[in-house]
């Protein structure tokens, strides 16, 4: 039976492989120049130091460069906390005196509300239950009408049926004014004249208690025409601006002599009257070497300077 260890293995340990490892490590760390430990841990001593020598002298930097701002920020911020705790003393000072004040009004109230309720009658108490109900149905129906816009349906309405009277009425004019231009332009006031004397005839007595025991007279005479007249203010305002950019425009376009007073006269009347067809070819009529495509007062006035330039 054999006893020890094989003769492979005891060759290689007779041998100095030991040496032979460091050997071949030392020859691989002088191929790659790897540094010895000691020469590393130098120049990681001397780089430690110069770090927090680096460290100091910026902390030192810093601390001289910022001590006055640091300074100013800490009276600031001293100060400011002084005028706040005086600030917050005083409104917590009031706020507690006013929620004092304002809970007795609210008690006395409330008292005050509770005896007057019970002081009421039966039928004055079924009145004010009654008032609201009624204030909580028409909150109720306002809000239904509004969700079924039935407001805006009857200005649609309303509007349809004013566009299609209007379009009668046109016509009407027009047909009117295929026989006479006079009698179109007059067919307005002929009619109001109609209605006016129609009415005085079939209600006498309900006008004149309009117009003696109302204040329907002095509404149609003084305040009515008031306020027409503001409208009108207002509205030729911005008429007016639009007018003389329009006519700018058209003497930049083209140099034109100034318009006369009769041409003013006419422009400032053109904005009080209602264009309407009957208005355009009466124009047509009057001025016949003015361009069929001008409609308007303002055209109109153009293409007769226009035709006067020629």
């Amino acid at each position: 039976m054999p006893v020890g260890l094989p003769p492979n293995t005891a060759n290689l340990l007779s041998t100095d492989w030991i040496n032979d490892i460091r050997f071949q490590l030392d020859q691989v760390a002088d191929y790659f120049q790897i540094p010895s430990f000691h020469d590393v841990y130098a120049h990681a001593a001397a780089a430690l130091h110069d770090s927090v020598v680096a460290s100091k002298s910026i902390y030192v930097c810093v601390t001289l460069t910022t001590r006055p701002l640091c300074i100013l920020i800490g009276l600031v911020s001293h100060y400011l906390c002084v005028v706040l705790k005086i600030l917050a003393d005083c409104t917590i000072q009031h706020l507690i005196i006013a929620l004092r004040e304002g809970w007795r009004q609210a008690h006395f109230a409330v008292s005050w509300f509770v005896n007057f309720q019970n002081g009421l009658s039966r039928a004055a108490v079924l009145i004010e239950v009654g008032v609201i109900c009624v204030l909580i149905l028409l909150c109720a129906v306002q809000r239904y009408i509004k969700r079924k816009k039935y407001v805006e349906k009857i200005f649609n309405w309303y509007k349809r049926k004013r566009r299609a009277m209007l379009m009668k009425y046109e016509i009407i004019v027009d047909s009117v004014a295929q026989t006479s231009l006079v009698l179109a332009l007059l067919l307005p006031h002929i009619l109001y004249s109609l209605a006016v004397i129609s009415v005085k005839y079939f209600a006498p007595t309900l006008f004149r208690y309009l117009a003696t025991k109302t204040i329907l007279t002095d509404f149609i005479s003084i305040y009515y025409p008031i306020i027409k007249t503001i409208l009108v203010v207002h509205r030729w305002v911005g008429i007016a601006s639009a007018q003389k950019k329009e006519i700018g425009g058209i003497n930049n376009a083209v140099s034109l002599p100034k318009p006369g007073a009769e041409s003013k006269r006419n422009g400032f009347l053109s904005m009080f009257r209602k264009k309407s067809s009957v208005t355009d070819k009466y124009l047509d009529a009057a001025l016949p070497n003015t361009p069929q495509g001008v409609k308007g007062s303002m055209d109109a006035k153009a293409g007769i300077m226009v035709v006067k330039q020629q």
